[in-house]
């Protein structure tokens, strides 16, 4: 199945897509995020995605650490709720090396992909807010 008919599927549909459809979406969204971002992204690796109904994989502004003052890495996922795939991309971002946080706690940036369903190939990334890792799920990001 291609990448813009799985954003618009429903969970039924997506529960039968095989691993190459998922990851045709993943380079999809992730050339997304570079379109979005203006930067370079790269995957950590496709062999250590998590895929399944949905799917999870780390990824990282390109170019090595000191190569710049500002960096970021992220997780992008998908999963299907409520019969609708739903794609987050969670960004920790970093100054010299070290992770930024802000003066309430905030860690980490959570943006959703959100995909016009009347009209094909559109879609676009959206700021759900500034989040704090209260359950230390993402701990291996700013450790």
């Amino acid at each position: 199945m291609e990448p813009n008919e799985m954003l618009r599927a429903s969970g039924k549909v997506l529960e039968t897509c095989d691993e190459k459809s998922w990851q045709k979406l993943i380079l999809f969204l992730l050339n997304s995020i570079k379109e979005w971002c203006g930067h370079d992204v790269v995957l950590e690796s496709m062999e250590k995605a998590f895929i399944g109904e949905g799917f999870s994989i780390d990824i990282i502004k390109a170019g090595s650490p000191g190569e710049s003052f500002f960096n970021w890495k992220g997780i992008l996922g998908a999963s299907i709720i409520e019969d609708d795939l739903v794609v987050v991309l969670f960004v920790f971002m970093y100054i010299n090396g070290e992770v930024l946080v802000t003066n309430s706690g905030h860690n980490y940036a959570e943006y959703i992909y959100v995909v016009d369903k009347t009209k094909s190939n559109t879609g676009h990334w959206k700021l759900l807010g500034l989040f704090e890792d209260t359950n230390g799920e993402f701990v291996r990001f700013y450790e």
